[in-house]
């Protein structure tokens, strides 16, 4: 080896030599450097997401939190995932959302993943009927 490569491999912080031995030597330090993290990188990764499912919701709104973009909906029964039950959905969508009103039917996708469940594709088949004006009686 020439002076200069002595010393740039001295910088690098390689061991001075050359040969066969010497480089297995440095692989495998590398190799047994990096196992710890692959290994830490494989148990820290994440399980693939399952596909989320989809039902057919029908029922009644019976009142809307815009506060947090959910409504409670009096669903009928869906075969094979619930019971008829009144529950609160999340409605992701702002232009879904902003159609509804208590009193309302509608129709809808519940979307669940893993724990979490969303509506979607939100259509309203009947608004609330609107209350009829209130009219003071004449005054005598």
């Amino acid at each position: 080896m020439s002076r200069c490569a002595i010393v740039s491999t001295i910088r690098m912080g390689v061991p001075v030599g050359t040969g066969k031995a010497m480089r297995t030597q440095l692989r495998n330090t590398t190799v047994l450097a990096l196992l710890p993290l692959c290994l830490l990188a494989a148990c820290n990764s994440t399980q693939p997401s399952q596909p989320a499912q989809r039902y057919a919701l029908t029922g009644k709104i019976e009142s809307v939190d815009k506060a947090t973009q959910t409504i409670n909906v009096n669903g009928d029964a869906i075969p094979g995932f619930m019971p008829a039950m009144t529950m609160a959905y999340k409605v992701k969508n702002q232009n879904d959302f902003s159609q509804l009103s208590a009193g309302d039917t509608l129709s809808a996708d519940i979307v669940k993943q893993q724990d979490d469940y969303w509506l979607e594709n939100v259509k309203v088949t009947q608004h609330a009927p609107i209350p009829p004006p209130t009219t003071k009686p004449p005054a005598k």
